[in-house]
């Protein structure tokens, strides 16, 4: 399908998770996420907070991008990060569309179209490792898994 390190890409590189929904769109930067495989698929893995807005947006569709983009745009995806998408158009700094339900951006190097197949929240009764909980205050993510259903 593609070769890429998810590690980089995601961990260092960082990408945008985007979703459009009930006429609204929106991205946020992710640097926590997995790509592999689960359920006999190829899938991605994101997780996002209940505070968020793209968290309102995620509940209401089944499909998602997780887009990459060359490193120069550090800068930019650290925008989209720290800002939220209820104070301003963040989609204005990005080149994009939306055909069918599916946010893309004209300068992503790789996206990753994918199908909501299953969530789940975060518990923290489940920490194994207790030093897991300093990355809470009290606001756990909610896990989505994505089949990728095309490469962009």
């Amino acid at each position: 399908m593609i070769n890429f390190d998810p590690f980089k890409k995601i961990g260092e590189e960082w990408a945008l998770f985007g979703v459009s929904a009930e006429g609204d769109s929106n991205a946020m930067t992710v640097s926590w996420g997995e790509a592999g495989v689960l359920w006999n698929k190829p899938i991605f893995t994101v997780f996002i907070r209940p505070t968020r807005h793209t968290y309102t947006l995620a509940e209401k569709t089944d499909i998602a991008t997780l887009s990459f983009f060359p490193e120069d745009f550090k800068k930019t995806l650290s925008y989209f990060g720290r800002t939220s998408g209820r104070d301003e158009d963040k989609l204005e700094k990005l080149p994009h569309s939306v055909n069918e339900g599916v946010l893309t951006f004209d300068d992503a190097t790789i996206t990753l179209v994918g199908k909501k197949l299953y969530y789940s929240d975060i518990d923290p009764k489940n920490f194994i490792d207790s030093s897991l909980e300093s990355n809470y205050d009290n606001d756990y993510h909610r896990v989505y898994v994505y089949e990728i259903i095309e490469v962009k």
